[in-house]
């Protein structure tokens, strides 16, 4: 970062921030906010300084979201790399080249494969289209815990559900 130009007062740019923030819509409700600063000791009366909080909370939870995503991602492409051929995880091929467990009827179709409308069984899919465009990821502790350890954040499971 530049230091400020000898023109320029560090302060005005504050007061300009905050003049932009009075408009902004945050993600986070300033309800939501004044509870929780209230209840962590920060009181204020000026809705702006509750505003720019919540940027800042957005913007690090904004973070953390992406850098558990990146985990997904990549948990997931070692999944992929790990299947070879085509074959689910688990599915064995016997000598005959076909799957262990999959039965096939008359039409050639495998037995409990269910058809949509466009003659297509479930699971096929078109040629040329990649896996990950199919694939929509979830965010899971597996991933979070991670992430969320990345900036010390320490989460465990509890050793009892109920």
């Amino acid at each position: 970062m530049l230091p400020p130009k000898p023109e320029e007062d560090p302060s005005r740019e504050l007061v300009e921030l905050l003049g932009i923030i009075e408009d902004y819509n945050p993600t986070i409700p300033d309800s939501v906010m004044a509870y929780y600063s209230q209840s962590s000791g920060l009181h204020s009366d000026d809705p702006r300084l509750l505003r720019l909080i919540s940027l800042v909370v957005q913007k690090y939870i904004a973070d953390i979201v992406n850098s558990a995503m990146q985990h997904a991602q990549l948990k997931l492409a070692a999944q992929s790399s790990t299947r070879r051929d085509g074959q689910r995880e688990g599915a064995s091929t016997r000598r005959d080249g076909q799957r262990e467990g999959a039965s096939t009827r008359r039409d050639g179709q495998r037995e409990g494969a269910s058809t949509r409308r466009d003659g297509q069984r479930e699971g096929d899919r078109p040629k040329g289209k990649s896996m990950s465009r199919d694939k929509r990821l979830t965010l899971t502790m597996e991933d979070l815990v991670p992430a969320l350890a990345e900036r010390g954040i320490q989460v465990r499971k509890p050793h009892y559900f109920i």
